[in-house]
């Protein structure tokens, strides 16, 4: 496994503590990550979480994982998107599947909002103001015409049982710092 390895991916392979390869495209990050993950996973006692940002990346991974490792540690493996992961967090045994809203169900709110709270202009020109924010974990001024916008669509996403797409790796995140989430 580690014979088609250079030095340097060799090294990553073999760390025994969290690490992030950066490399240019075609540089062998994959083969090196999925080398790590099937050496980890040797050991019967580990579980081995690998994160990517698309779904055919992730897809891609989990495949090269178990090819290096054998289908014997597949319950032993969670691959998927920052997305993908945080919302099978965010799933609750007994409860309400999460609804996430579509893009028309968000532009209906912010719509709704905009009008609320006397705002001019499109809904779409706001949407990069509620990412932003999101992107900070919520974090914003409530005293601010931006964190006045902000909490009024987290409030409209509530009232209709609904999260949105950024919200999936926020509250997941939230529920880990709390330990709600494991």
């Amino acid at each position: 496994m580690l014979d088609e390895l250079n030095p340097q991916q060799r090294e990553v392979a073999q760390l025994r503590q969290h690490c992030v390869a950066i490399a240019c495209p075609g540089a062998g990050k994959t083969k090196t990550i999925a080398t790590k993950a099937a050496l980890l996973l040797q050991d019967s006692g580990a579980s081995v979480g690998a994160v990517t940002f698309s779904k055919d990346a992730a897809v891609e991974l989990r495949e090269r994982i178990l090819k290096a490792a054998g289908a014997g540690v597949k319950k032993r493996l969670i691959a998927g998107t920052f997305h993908s992961l945080a919302f099978k967090q965010l799933q609750r045994p007994g409860a309400r599947p999460l609804d996430i809203a579509s893009d028309g169900d968000r532009l209906g709110m912010l719509i709704r909002v905009m009008q609320e709270l006397g705002r001019e202009g499109k809904a779409e020109d706001v949407i990069p103001t509620i990412e932003k924010i999101k992107t900070n974990f919520g974090r914003c001024d409530p005293d601010t015409d931006d964190g006045a916008l902000y909490q009024a669509y987290q409030d409209a996403l509530a009232r209709n049982g609904k999260i949105d797409f950024q919200d999936m790796l926020r509250l997941a995140v939230e529920g880990m710092e709390n330990g709600t989430i494991l």
